[in-house]
């Protein structure tokens, strides 16, 4: 009997921590919103508020604005076409929501144009090229008259009076430029694909992302939520933005837990 009395007493105490915390405890809030376009401010007609915590969406008017009534915690995402989405958590700070949407560029992924589509294809034109292999050297010299009393034989000269002379084969000195620089354009590329993951990744999880979800104002606090919530880049890439942006949301709440 008394344990049946202690487990009533846990659940019943569930049951009031859930109505009188934060999330499930708040009521609906009338808010305005107004979407205008961040470059000329002029407003964007029917554009989409989806409230992503309760799946449901809402359309602006023809002046860009929107009266909806939401509770606070809820996370919203504001999309129109030809624009960047935007995202957002509802707070108990203001009923006026202003949001200036970013016009979208869309960009072709990057490429490299090359001769030679393969390292075999490569590979084979550089052995086919017709360079002279010969360490013959011509020095245009004018003929001599009058040496022949001179003439000596072979068998008149030693080793230490022969001067020897060694010429390197063209191929193997263009094969030598040719590795010299494969080594150092593999650190420029090296360079290169880490500059330009790096460009990726900002360009999806940023501070200016968290900032806008999170509603963090002080900079020190907004630098210590970015230390703490270090998602990998294979995440990050792999994710969508709803996806990124409930990912901020709970690392948020993580972070004020821990706090």
């Amino acid at each position: 009997m008394s344990r049946s009395i202690y487990i009533i007493g846990v659940i019943m105490g569930i049951i009031i921590f859930l109505i009188s915390s934060p999330i499930f405890g708040q009521e609906l809030r009338q808010l305005h919103f107004v979407v205008t376009n961040s470059e000329n401010k002029q407003a964007i007609s029917y554009a989409k508020v989806s409230n992503r915590t309760y799946n449901k969406t809402f359309i602006t008017n023809e002046k860009g604005e929107l009266h909806i009534k939401f509770k606070d915690y809820s996370l919203v995402k504001i999309s129109a076409i030809g624009y960047q989405d935007y995202y957002l958590t509802i707070s108990n700070n203001n009923n006026f929501i202003k949001v200036n949407l970013v016009p979208r560029i869309y960009e072709l992924d990057e490429f490299c144009l090359m001769p030679f589509p393969t390292l075999i294809m490569f590979k084979k034109a550089f052995l086919d090229l017709d360079l002279p292999d010969s360490s013959a050297i011509s020095l245009n010299l004018s003929p001599i008259t009058g040496w022949q009393k001179y003439q000596r034989k072979l068998s008149d000269y030693t080793t230490e009076n022969v001067i020897r002379f060694s010429f390197t084969s063209p191929i193997s000195g263009l094969y030598n430029i040719f590795s010299q620089q494969a080594k150092s354009a593999q650190k420029y590329q090296a360079l290169m694909l880490h500059d330009w993951r790096q460009q990726r990744f900002d360009k999806k999880y940023n501070a200016a992302l968290v900032k806008k979800i999170t509603q963090i104002k002080q900079k020190e606090e907004l630098a210590k939520m970015m230390k703490y919530c270090n998602p990998s880049y294979d995440f990050i890439m792999e994710a969508s933005e709803y996806e990124i942006a409930i990912y901020i949301n709970k690392c948020y709440l993580q972070f004020l837990e821990r706090e």
